[in-house]
């Protein structure tokens, strides 16, 4: 499930336009009645919960591992972050939700705190016990935690606007494109989208740092890749 993650190329800016960014999308409503992606799919809006990972390469027995991982509707994970979601899924969920998803400009603003430009959302240390990740300092041991965590579980990791959980976690889709499978000038290719964030499958810190982007496939499901929601004011 290893990407490549690399530093944003151009200089990070404020937004063009004022916004709110809204915490990861958990898979149940707060209420934890109805699952909101249950509702939305009885509105012919979105897809059901997918429970199966799937991305270019991957093969059985791999695919039945990673996607024991996926949260779907599970019971035991009503509050964890919805999950192995393509980005055409999350997409139409924040559209149901009368929001969208953010551009990544909009999305590395929230997570540097803005004009204090940190390189995490908590400041500028290293991620150790405050985000739901997988290396040095975290409570489940180096690369010894199985999937996600409840939204909102790790304060150490909120940003200076008490927004949660925008490193470690699940990767974010974001609306911004790209082009994979390039040639070295630049030639042929694939669209993509770009996700930020850093997962909890993660080991390297690097992964988390608010600079950092990976570019995706669009159909692409995994168990450590979500969404959250922007809107305007």
């Amino acid at each position: 499930m290893r990407r490549r993650p690399t530093g944003s190329k151009r200089s990070w800016r404020p937004p063009s336009s004022i916004f709110y960014i809204i915490s990861a999308a958990a898979t149940r409503s707060p209420n934890r009645r109805a699952p909101r992606r249950c509702t939305c799919a009885r509105a012919g809006r979105c897809a059901p919960a997918p429970a199966t990972a799937e991305w270019d390469g991957l093969r059985e027995p791999e695919r039945a591992a990673w996607s024991a991982y996926c949260n779907g509707y599970r019971a035991d994970r009503a509050d964890h972050p919805a999950n192995c979601l393509d980005w055409a899924e999350a997409a139409a969920f924040c559209a149901w939700a009368r929001k969208r998803l953010p551009s990544e400009e909009e999305w590395e603003w929230a997570a540097r705190n803005g004009p204090r430009g940190t390189t995490y959302p908590w400041g500028n240390d290293l991620p150790r016990h405050r985000p739901c990740w997988n290396g040095e300092g975290n409570e489940a041991g180096i690369a010894r935690r199985t999937g996600t965590c409840p939204v909102g579980s790790h304060p150490g990791a909120d940003g200076a606007s008490g927004v949660k959980d925008l490193a470690g976690g699940v990767w974010e889709w974001t609306s911004s494109g790209a082009v994979v499978f390039a040639d070295s000038r630049g030639r042929g290719g694939s669209p993509a989208r770009i996700a930020r964030g850093g997962g909890w499958a993660d080991v390297d810190p690097a992964y988390l740092a608010a600079g950092v982007r990976v570019k995706h496939v669009p159909t692409r499901r995994s168990p450590d890749l979500g969404f959250r929601c922007a809107r305007a004011p």
